[in-house]
């Protein structure tokens, strides 16, 4: 999941639909952190930047 720079629009890949199966939260929580940056919810320890 990217934002598109131009017209700002949210463009979603084949991964961020797998994980929208895997888990709808996980997938919630990209989408926040991609809108929101500075929503102040810390990573879980031990968890790696999503790709």
């Amino acid at each position: 999941m990217y934002r598109y720079s131009v017209d700002n629009a949210i463009t979603y890949t084949s991964e961020d639909f797998v994980l929208f199966r895997e888990s709808p939260f996980a997938c919630w929580m990209e989408r926040l952190n991609l809108e929101n940056p500075d929503h102040g919810i810390p990573a879980d320890v031990g968890s790696s930047a999503p790709d």
